[in-house]
């Protein structure tokens, strides 16, 4: 049960980054998408508190990297499957950084945008580690815990 939810986790996480592509694409070359996102863009950055949140967010996804890491340390030695998926954490981590600290709207008109989908996929990663932490690579529970 839990590698079908894993699965059906992965397939969403799939479709959302295929949606960063998506929204790419049709801002690009859709003038009302353009239109679109810019009028979006410019209701988001009245709100004063959305810079806040911005840097609160990264605080967020830092801090429950770093437990997942520690309360997940002797698991993930045993678990090829966790070792990617923490990988893969790290690296959604890492984009969402850099994306919320060296892009603005500005520089990348779906900035806000792209962190939310982001946002969005990292939390379904840390949903798969959770729901898998406590299971080995063939899907059924560890003894020893």
């Amino acid at each position: 049960m839990n590698l079908i939810v894993y699965t059906i986790i992965s397939i969403f996480q799939l479709v959302f980054a295929y949606g960063i592509h998506l929204l790419n694409y049709f801002t690009k070359k859709k003038l009302g998408m353009n239109r679109w996102v810019v009028y979006h863009n410019m209701q988001i950055s009245k709100l004063f508190i959305v810079d806040i949140l911005k840097y609160v967010f990264l605080a967020i996804t830092i801090f429950t990297t770093i437990k997942l890491l520690k309360a997940n340390l002797r698991r993930i030695k045993q678990s090829n499957l966790l070792k990617l998926d923490i990988a893969i954490l790290l690296i959604i981590n890492a984009i969402l950084a850099i994306i919320m600290l060296f892009f603005n709207t500005a520089s990348q008109k779906l900035n806000y945008y792209y962190i939310i989908i982001l946002l969005l996929i990292y939390v379904l990663q840390v949903i798969k580690i959770l729901l898998m932490g406590d299971t080995n690579e063939s899907g059924t529970k560890n003894k020893n815990n």
